[in-house]
């Protein structure tokens, strides 16, 4: 369904109150109907559309003169990648990939095959964390059908026996997926959405030279295009919690947009090495505590990222869940054990990609704290922000640990134990 674009009619208590991210469907967040007309000192345009099962949306500044068709089409090329990665679509390339890949190899195309083949070395990456053939657990845990159950040890046992990147074999000169184990099934649940994200920005950058934005799937996946822009004015108002920061980003890991190098468009004020260009041009998104209580009036929330030219990924599992004798279950599932990781609580992941982030965010829930260092160690433009899962849960004072973080780029509402 299309929404009427236009900028909105209310005003933001906080500059820095741009989006309470949280995973899935949000009860008690709707941007398309309670949208501000100023984000983060900035009027704009702004669109949403209903695709891959979650809310995806398209925020670009209104004195862009492009800025409504734009949005259009980037959420028209949305639409396009959910009719090539949607499980639930029956005529879409991976659900005929799905139906016939074990009798032959089935041809894709191209877009879809890099995204198969970029998928597999994130699996080889972090280990088996991130797994995008184990569609067959989600199933027979009914995550796929959003109706959670406890699966026997012997239907675990199989769906185990045929899950796995191992048994997709993709052949690259002839743009093909096959399948070595009946019943395998490809589900791009996790990497899809940031997947979609990272087209539209390249088509909102390429095809409108739309050069400020941002874009969010569900607010679970986001995307940042450029950095706001303010007036000499507004650039003193909001310089008091200032940190360091570099005036372009050179993002060199895999996705579209992390192929380019990206420069602001505006020319900043002063000496642009001091340290308050990212706090004042970023895209500031604010974290959602998963435990806040929906009937509390207070917002709860882990601290203010600042976003420019990269997308933040979080992963957890307090809105898709079951309970099965007096314990939680989620829908992150790790796929070398068959059964749903709960060792933290949270994960949110900056990456120079939404669908890198996307993907990241999963894999990092399944690792855990140490294995996610090891991994933010070798890739430095990887950052994470890691929430503890702990008996009591301490909204007040929670314990978190961050890896590769600059200080520009999240200010913590609470303590923060960082990683050395």
């Amino acid at each position: 369904m299309k929404v009427p674009i236009s900028p909105q009619s209310n005003m933001l208590q906080s500059w820095s109150e741009l989006l309470q991210v949280a995973m899935g469907e949000d009860p008690y967040l709707d941007l398309s109907n309670s949208a501000p007309e100023m984000i983060a000192g900035m009027e704009v345009v702004r669109a949403s559309r209903r695709a891959m099962a979650t809310l995806f949306e398209i925020m670009i500044p209104a004195q862009n003169p492009k800025a409504q068709l734009g949005v259009l089409d980037g959420l028209d090329l949305i639409d396009q990648c959910e009719e090539r990665l949607s499980i639930y679509l029956e005529d879409s390339e991976v659900s005929l990939a799905n139906r016939y890949a074990f009798e032959k190899p089935v041809s894709l195309s191209a877009e879809l095959y890099h995204l198969l083949e970029y998928a597999t070395t994130i699996s080889r990456e972090t280990e088996g964390a991130f797994d995008i053939a184990s569609g067959a657990l989600s199933r027979i845990w009914g995550f796929s059908q959003r109706q959670g159950r406890f699966p026997t040890i012997s239907e675990r046992m199989q769906a185990m026996s045929r899950s796995g990147v191992r048994y997709v074999l993709l052949n690259r000169h002839q743009s093909t997926v096959k399948y070595l184990r009946q019943g395998l099934e490809i589900n791009l649940g996790a990497i899809g959405k940031g997947f979609a994200l990272d087209r539209a920005a390249l088509l909102l950058r390429n095809k409108w030279q739309i050069e400020q934005g941002l874009l969010h799937s569900g607010n679970s996946t986001i995307l940042a295009i450029g950095g706001r822009i303010y007036s000499p004015r507004k650039f003193q108002d909001h310089s008091k919690n200032s940190n360091t920061y570099q005036n372009s980003i050179s993002a060199e890991a895999a996705g579209d947009l992390s192929k380019q190098n990206f420069l602001f468009p505006y020319q900043p004020l002063e000496d642009n090495t001091t340290p308050k260009n990212r706090l004042l041009h970023g895209w500031p998104v604010s974290l959602r505590h998963p435990w806040q209580d929906s009937s509390s009036n207070k917002n709860q929330n882990l601290g203010t990222i600042y976003l420019q030219n990269e997308a933040l990924g979080t992963s957890a599992i307090n809105f898709q869940f079951f309970e099965h004798e007096g314990k939680k279950y989620g829908h992150i599932l790790d796929p070398r054990r068959g059964f749903p990781a709960e060792r933290v609580a949270q994960v949110s992941v900056i990456a120079p990609s939404a669908t890198l982030a996307d993907a990241l965010s999963t894999a990092f829930y399944v690792l855990g704290p140490e294995k996610t260092g090891i991994y933010c160690k070798s890739h430095p433009e990887i950052a994470a922000i890691i929430l503890l899962n702990q008996e009591e849960h301490k909204v007040d004072n929670p314990s978190f640990i961050t890896f590769n973080l600059k200080p520009d780029h999240f200010i913590p509402s609470h303590k923060t134990e960082y990683n050395r």
